[in-house]
């Protein structure tokens, strides 16, 4: 079952905080047990992806490719991954290429810290293999046997700034090659695609710490204020909308109104959203609201 790579956001209504996604898929002809994702805006801790994997792996295939990118946010799938139709635009040709022509696959959209820099370990534990990390060139020199458990660490730089879209340019490249070299040995594969870290953190006020005549004042400020966003799920029950927005707000006939309360309590009503592989549409649906009787937005 393809799985299409669509995380929506709504311009400058949408206050956005980084995730650690993990994307996870079998070569064709392989199975894999299908898994319900986490709830809404849940992170997934390392206890939690361990019980993912141990599932995938009681039937995928234990040749591993970990294609593991210094950074990685739901951000970058956002603004490089061509989601509003513009499919050439997409910096990640080759994954998606890959989760289309697989017959399983597992989205995570967001890994908590312990479960993004354990991810190497977890896998090595539950292949009872250590990790060989390569490269394009010394994969060549690789044959892999299908009877055989093995896990290939392909580390993929991470640059921000204007050279960003350009450095996922060329990882999505290492990862279609690599792909491409192992499918023409003709031995099945389980892949997986994350982040050590996020590329873009939530700005977090924790503590203030303050001395006055030797002795330490701790002053706890509110923690910032972040709603759990708004998913909407494929048929297969995999998430493939998500909408983050701190306020919504529309303005009809001088009055204005929130409809983002409405959306992020659980209550939203997504009747008419749809997604598959080269379309995908989020209506919102309101009742009694701004003086109407119903309201659409798409």
């Amino acid at each position: 079952m393809a799985l299409t790579l669509v995380l929506l956001i709504i311009g400058s209504f949408c206050g956005c905080f980084a995730q650690v996604p993990l994307l996870m898929w079998t070569s064709y002809g392989s199975s894999m047990p299908h898994q319900a994702g986490p709830a809404a805006g849940h992170r997934v801790t390392g206890a939690e992806l361990q019980a993912y994997l141990k599932s995938a792996f009681s039937t995928a295939p234990r040749n591993v490719l970990l294609f593991l990118q210094e950074k990685l946010s739901v951000d970058d799938f956002t603004m490089f991954a061509g989601v509003f139709g513009n499919k050439q635009d997409s910096v990640f040709l080759s994954v998606e290429s890959a989760l289309q022509m697989s017959p399983n696959s597992l989205l995570l959209p967001a890994l908590d810290a312990s479960a993004s820099l354990s991810v190497l370990n977890l896998v090595q534990e539950e292949l009872g293999v250590q990790a060989l990390s390569v490269h394009l060139d010394s994969l060549k020199k690789i044959q892999l046997n299908g009877a055989e458990p093995a896990l290939l660490a392909i580390h993929l730089p991470y640059t921000a700034g204007s050279q960003l879209k350009e450095t996922l340019l060329k990882n999505d490249k290492i990862i279609g090659e690599v792909l491409e070299l192992i499918r023409s040995q003709d031995v099945p594969y389980t892949a997986i695609y994350t982040g050590l870290k996020a590329s873009r953190m939530i700005e977090d006020t924790g503590l203030m710490v303050e001395s006055s005549m030797g002795r330490a004042l701790l002053q706890t400020t509110p923690p910032p204020s972040v709603k759990a966003p708004l998913v909407f799920n494929s048929s297969t029950g995999q998430p493939c909308i998500m909408l983050w927005a701190d306020t919504l707000l529309a303005t009809y006939l001088g009055e204005e109104v929130d409809l983002g309360r409405d959306i992020f309590n659980g209550s939203a009503d997504t009747t008419g959203s749809f997604c598959n592989e080269t379309v995908s549409r989020l209506v919102l649906n309101y009742k009694n609201v701004l003086n109407l009787q119903s309201l659409q937005l798409m």
